[in-house]
């Protein structure tokens, strides 16, 4: 039920792009390259 609710507001760029957040927050990543990231999604 979870997955459905996600596909129907993500596509799958978005969920690419959120898991690549989540891996470069976790790993202490660039801030400014989790800014462009969520510059994108927009």
């Amino acid at each position: 039920m979870f997955n459905n609710t996600l596909g129907m507001f993500f596509d799958g760029d978005m969920k690419l792009i959120i898991a690549m957040m989540l891996l470069l927050s976790g790993d202490g990543g660039d801030m400014l390259l989790l800014m462009a990231l969520m510059y994108i999604m927009l």
